[in-house]
């Protein structure tokens, strides 16, 4: 089993999620490399932005679709799912030092190398809006970058940011009711006699859920009107990320997974003016800002 699963995360596009990956990637040796979206490509498929390399050194191991690894140069180990545009998704292991795009790690394939392979640590581009809709492996450890690329004001990246932070104080379901929920992939509420009832999703919509009181099991998002409008239940979250909103504001938010907030990087290269307000609200929540800078020079 691999010693820690790290997930990068940025509050925006282009804040340099990448950097902090090459620098992982280049210093903590016997890892395992991926994205839940694409990364390494020169330029970004979206935004055409000229976009850092991944490199990854003989022996390392990635997860990326065959359409990006070259056979002579990588040894295709485990396969998975298929991509319909990049082909099958593999755990490889590169055979000399090369650099590589990743592309489209999936659940199954990071719990696969999580669990089985002999890595050290498990590297993952998690980018925030992949999060929400892809979830995040139990007893993850997340590493935040944040930037501003664009001409969003102060107070839009900081609001942004705090929704970040506070999604790590979201506390855990008391352990009863975890295990009530283990393995459970469907809305579904804790009843008072210990048993387990499963709804449609679409009852958060409806005002019918103002009958229900107790614990809800939630898969998938929940909002924050959702939550506002029925106090009466205590959310419990799958995947905290997937909440819209910022939790702090809530008492009946609960998890079944907590995820770790390791390091914060702040990049603000283009908007030095807005350094200042995130460092203090980081050192709010009690957490000291690393530069990204120095991961540049380091090159």
């Amino acid at each position: 089993m691999a010693k820690e699963i790290i997930y990068v995360v940025g509050n925006a596009k282009n804040v340099g999620k990448t950097t902090v990956v090459r620098y992982l990637v280049r210093t903590l040796g016997n890892i395992c490399v991926t994205s839940i979206g694409m990364d390494g490509e020169e330029v970004d498929s979206l935004t055409r932005h000229k976009k850092p390399s991944i490199e990854v050194f003989s022996g390392q191991y990635v997860i990326s679709c065959d359409r990006f690894l070259d056979g002579a140069r990588f040894e295709f180990l485990e396969a998975f799912d298929d991509n319909p545009i990049a082909g099958t998704l593999w755990f490889a292991r590169a055979l000399v030092d090369n650099k590589v795009i990743l592309a489209g790690g999936s659940s199954k394939s990071l719990q696969y190398v999580y669990e089985k392979s002999y890595v050290d640590f498990l590297i993952v581009d998690g980018a925030l809006d992949r999060l929400v809709h892809a979830g995040f492996m139990d007893r993850a450890k997340v590493i935040l970058v944040i930037g501003a690329t664009d001409f969003s004001p102060s107070e839009t990246i900081a609001g942004t940011v705090e929704r970040i932070l506070n999604i790590f104080q979201i506390p855990l379901a008391p352990k009863w009711v975890i295990e009530s929920f283990l393995h459970r992939k469907t809305l579904c509420l804790l009843q008072d006699d210990g048993s387990v009832k499963e709804f449609n999703e679409s009852l958060l919509l409806k005002v019918e859920l103002v009958k229900l009181r107790g614990w809800l099991f939630v898969p998938g998002i929940l909002t924050e009107e959702v939550a506002k409008r029925h106090k009466n239940i205590n959310f419990c979250l799958a995947n905290p990320f997937a909440f819209l909103g910022n939790p702090s504001r809530f008492g009946n938010i609960y998890t079944v997974k907590q995820p770790l907030l390791l390091d914060v990087y702040v990049n603000f290269f283009a908007r030095p003016s807005h350094m200042y307000k995130i460092v203090k609200l980081l050192e709010v929540y009690g957490y000291k800002a690393r530069d990204l800078l120095a991961l540049e020079r380091e090159g």
